[in-house]
């Protein structure tokens, strides 16, 4: 009888450690890709950073380069407004400057020379605005401003055009990044990330968006961290664009294999529970019958034993 009882509690035991196990491996594995999740965002975080650090990079050499054309000097020096203007829509028109929205130069004798894109000319914004504070060289600054209550961020980053026989700074060089509804940052993110949709967020402003597919619009009232739809993840990054102010991504990514492996945790929490407590049920349901049925064992038992030795003790 101890041996059955042995078995009855082993398996009740059992019951309860299936029951701790399933509880065990999704708090875990929830833990591991929590864990895993903060990892990848920061290294995304951190790639976006790299990208666009280089993407400015490069076209701060285009600009730089433009600077110490000699025909752009020999233009200014000759007062040639046309020539000026010819060179910096060139620059423009070549397949490294389609990411420069406005070239800018500002002389003493000329005043503005410039030249833009359709994305500057669409906004109807005035270039002179944008360029009218001072500004070291060599710095990406953040440009705000206003029209018909519409916000517009424009990065802008000022070169010297030096004359080399004298050394003096003839012009100065202005480079405008419109990031308001910028395809080429939108497209970098998306490809980036994998992801299928992107808002690009400047004080609670909305610069703009892009999808992928026909995901649903992206809300500027995202959540701090990331909430799973049904559509996938929407996840918050923060990138300087090579500047001291930081810009908000609210970024929809497909469902990734974490959301799909939590899921398979949930379900496999719920059948090792229920499962641990139908054993649980039954093996206590067996004990509980075991005794009884010990019980009544001994009592009857005892009763035979006493009519044995009544039966005995007669004469």
């Amino acid at each position: 009888m101890k041996a059955i009882y042995a078995i009855l509690v082993s398996v009740m035991l059992s019951g309860l450690a299936t029951i701790w196990a399933g509880h065990s491996l999704e708090t875990d594995t929830t833990k591991a890709i929590e864990f895993g999740a903060r990892l990848n965002h920061q290294r995304n975080e951190q790639l976006l950073e790299r990208l666009f650090d280089e993407s400015l990079a490069n076209i701060l050499n285009i600009v730089q380069e433009t600077s110490r054309s000699t025909d752009l000097l020999f233009g200014i020096l000759s007062n040639n407004k046309a020539a000026v203007e010819g060179q910096l829509g060139n620059v423009l028109s070549r397949h490294s400057g389609e990411r420069i929205d406005a070239l800018v130069i500002e002389t003493a004798a000329n005043g503005l020379l410039q030249a833009s894109s359709f994305s500057i000319l669409e906004s109807g914004l005035s270039l002179k605005p944008l360029i009218d504070s001072y500004q070291p060289y060599n710095r990406w600054k953040v440009v705000r401003r206003s029209k018909t209550g519409k916000q517009y961020i424009v990065l802008r980053n000022v070169q010297p055009v030096i004359d080399p026989a004298t050394g003096e700074v003839v012009a100065k060089l202005n480079v405008l990044i419109m990031l308001n509804d910028n395809f080429w940052v939108m497209s970098e993110i998306l490809g980036v990330l994998g992801a299928s949709e992107v808002s690009l967020i400047h004080r609670g402003d909305k610069l703009g968006a892009l999808q992928t597919d026909a995901s649903p619009a992206l809300s500027q009232e995202s959540p701090n961290e990331s909430s799973y739809e049904t559509e996938g993840p929407i996840r918050q990054y923060l990138i300087a664009f090579g500047t001291e102010q930081r810009f908000r991504l609210s970024v929809r990514q497909k469902v990734d294999d974490s959301a799909f492996v939590i899921s398979l945790i949930h379900q496999w929490r719920g059948y090792l529970t229920i499962t641990g407590v139908i054993i649980t049920f039954l093996a206590l349901t067996a004990l509980i019958a075991v005794r009884r049925q010990h019980r009544r064992y001994r009592a009857q038992a005892d009763i035979d034993s006493s009519k044995n030795k009544k039966a005995t003790s007669t004469p």
